[in-house]
């Protein structure tokens, strides 16, 4: 699939309460409350400029903010893909739960290796690693938290890569 901007993910209890004494608490309800877990995917439009094609979407989270506009311009290059993402983001969402772009890859792609902060995940309570180059399983990654909660994410990553078993199959982010 192509490449999707992500800016949401299901709260966890660190953002914010969902029932009892405490409900409401979190910026938990204002992330709902801006539509980000129902976007719709509004308008789009491809273009060829130059050697390269070039997509945008808008994606209109509640009807009273101006949609996020996704702009993907992808260019072959000597049998290499390159993709360069701008999610554009109105100044309104100023405390989103991500901002990002979600590639959907096939499941054999399971060997990660990347340059950054590592050997693990790498939030402001771990950032004192090393910058290295680091190799996991993907399934690996999974943390099985009591209560759910975010993890497996790499800050501050220059590049990633995942590959098959085989080393046959690769797919490399720079």
């Amino acid at each position: 699939q192509a490449p999707e901007p992500c800016v949401w993910r299901p709260p966890t209890d660190n953002d914010g309460i969902a029932a009892g004494w405490m409900s409401g608490i979190g910026v938990r309800g204002r992330w709902l409350g801006w539509g980000l877990d129902r976007m719709a995917r509004t308008s789009s439009a491809v273009e060829h400029v130059g050697g390269a094609v070039v997509r945008t979407v808008h994606w209109q989270p509640a009807p009273d903010i101006d949609p996020i506009v996704h702009s993907q311009r992808v260019e072959i290059d000597g049998g290499v893909v390159r993709f360069t993402e701008l999610v554009d983001v109105p100044e309104v969402l100023d405390d989103l739960p991500r901002v990002g772009v979600r590639l959907t890859v096939p499941r054999q792609l399971d060997r990660l290796r990347w340059f950054g902060p590592g050997p693990h995940d790498s939030y402001a309570d771990r950032r004192a690693m090393s910058v290295q180059t680091s190799t996991s399983i993907v399934d690996d990654t999974y943390v099985d938290f009591v209560v759910p909660q975010e993890h497996g994410h790499h800050v501050d990553t220059r590049w990633f890569e995942l590959a098959n078993r085989a080393g046959n199959l690769r797919l490399a982010v720079r």
